[in-house]
């Protein structure tokens, strides 16, 4: 049945957005996700013009369109053989048709909208949770919203959506209260919930890529000897393994840090980033134990902490407790509850200094690597071959932790990054030939009298903080703190004796 083409033309251009010329040598893709443009296109090519008329009128209606928009799309589909009349008597049908499919004459309450949401195809793989975000998202095109369904992006869900969402049913079913559909689509989110990251760990191929050699191989790492070698190969090992299981085992206890160190533009920042992925890569760490800080972690799987910022002694204790940490608790704005989030991030430092650590009891944690030049386009290039091997050795040896040996020679690498304090120079010039000592002692030793008449200490002006630092720095000079005194002028004192000393007694 010839169709009057060039009236057909002309009314879609002004309803669809542009001009439609029929190819005879090319069939139109009509599978499942065809458009109504696609549906138009086959009605005119291949003549089954009932079908055709009905799949245009059935995507229009899921599309929320009003029954007199769809007539004036399908007039233009009458055949030489048919009046508009006799189209529109034809196509209200249809329309009524898709219409009373869909709800019938049940109550509009929560529980049946919650089905239409979860049950209905045209609904059911609008909306979801993303765990990693936190977030409720639109992730397929609704169908209030037009446009080809391949081109939306997924995106966090917005107040006007629920509105939509309820035009959309007044229009298709019947009235509805707002409350009635905020509920029920916020049910829906929870209803299916999405891991981006988890999902696209499962999804990779398989790969033949050593994750060992991957700080070598991109990051510039060159070993100084078979030892540190086999350390930097441990260190990409489990720095990725720890990736993967805070993405499948959202929670778990991963408070390793690897601190890239290397001058400043060789691409340490632009590598982690082209790893991990620009969206859940986040560079810009608010201060550890903040509110801030607890809502910056969410929908992050690296946090790089730039410059090795979180390294200052007046906040050393509370930052090493916040990188241990392997849950969120924070109420969201607006929010009536509090959000328990359980970490799905880890955490990669950056530095140019080669004097970064500054607590010798916490830098266990922190393993230091040294890079020369990061190999970002190998990174973007080889980035799925990494992870799909980074997922196979979790899934063979779920073990992202380092042993007590490996810990052993964690802390030597760490002691030479040691940021040393000026008391301890002191210490090993005025104190290696004492076998113990008390921290009076100590000061006493290392600030000696300028002249006989000079008390050379003042008790009353050491404070608690000198105190700590004292010992703190004995310690780090090679002393060990062994109970107290317990007679003469330092009884009840804290007593240190030199380790090399007790060694030479011996």
């Amino acid at each position: 049945m010839p169709i009057r083409y060039e009236a057909l033309k002309e009314h879609l251009k002004s309803v669809l957005g542009e001009p439609t010329t029929p190819n005879p040598n090319q069939t139109p893709d009509c599978s499942k996700s065809a458009t109504t443009k696609d549906w138009v296109r086959q009605s005119q090519v291949d003549g089954e013009w009932n079908n055709s008329l009905l799949q245009v009128t059935k995507n229009m209606v899921q599309d929320g369109k009003s029954d007199e928009a769809i007539h004036r799309c399908t007039d233009a589909l009458t055949t030489d053989d048919y009046t508009v009349k006799q189209t529109r008597k034809q196509v209200q049908s249809m329309i009524d048709g898709a219409r009373a499919k869909f709800g019938g004459e049940e109550k509009r309450n929560t529980a049946t909208v919650f089905a239409m949401l979860t049950e209905d195809e045209r609904w059911s793989s609008v909306f979801a949770f993303d765990e990693l975000a936190d977030r409720a998202m639109v992730i397929s095109k609704p169908p209030f919203l037009t446009g080809d369904p391949k081109h939306f992006k997924p995106r966090p869900i917005k107040d006007n959506d629920y509105t939509q969402v309820q035009m959309w049913i007044q229009r298709n079913w019947g009235s509805v209260n707002k409350l009635t559909v905020i509920d029920a689509v916020n049910a829906a989110c929870d209803n299916q919930v999405i891991s981006p990251v988890r999902h696209y760990l499962e999804s990779l191929p398989p790969s033949a890529l050593d994750v060992a050699t991957v700080f070598e191989t991109y990051f510039g790492v060159e070993p100084e000897n078979d030892v540190h070698r086999e350390f930097i190969r441990t260190a990409s090992s489990l720095f990725l393994k720890q990736a993967v299981a805070r993405a499948i085992k959202a929670g778990c206890k991963a408070d390793i840090v690897i601190v890239f160190e290397g001058a400043q533009g060789i691409g340490k920042s632009t590598g982690l980033r082209a790893l991990f992925g620009a969206d859940w890569f986040k560079d810009s760490m608010p201060p550890m134990g903040s509110k801030d800080a607890s809502n910056y972690i969410v929908g992050a799987w690296c946090i790089e902490l730039a410059e090795m910022a979180f390294q200052k002694k007046a906040e050393i204790e509370q930052q090493k407790a916040f990188i241990s940490k392997q849950e969120e608790k924070y109420r969201p704005a607006y929010g009536r509850n509090e959000i328990v989030y359980p970490r799905r991030c880890v955490f990669a430092a950056t530095t140019n200094r080669d004097d970064w650590a500054v607590d010798e009891t916490g830098n266990r944690r922190f393993l230091p690597v040294k890079t020369i030049k990061v190999d970002v386009a190998g990174l973007k290039r080889d980035r799925n071959a990494i992870w799909a091997a980074a997922y196979a050795e979790y899934v063979k040896d779920p073990m992202w932790w380092l042993t007590d040996d490996q810990a052993i020679y964690v802390a030597k690498q760490t002691q030479k990054r040691f940021e040393a304090d000026i008391w301890i120079e002191l210490i090993h010039k005025y104190l290696s030939q004492l076998t113990e000592i008390s921290i009076r002692d100590a000061f006493e030793g290392c600030f000696p009298q300028k002249n006989p008449d000079d008390w050379p200490v003042d008790p009353q002006k050491i404070t608690k903080q000198d105190q700590r630092r004292m010992g703190t720095c004995l310690i780090s000079a090679g002393w060990k703190r062994d109970g107290k005194f317990n007679k003469g002028e330092r009884r009840n004192q804290a007593r240190f004796v030199s380790l090399s000393g007790a060694q030479d007694d011996e």
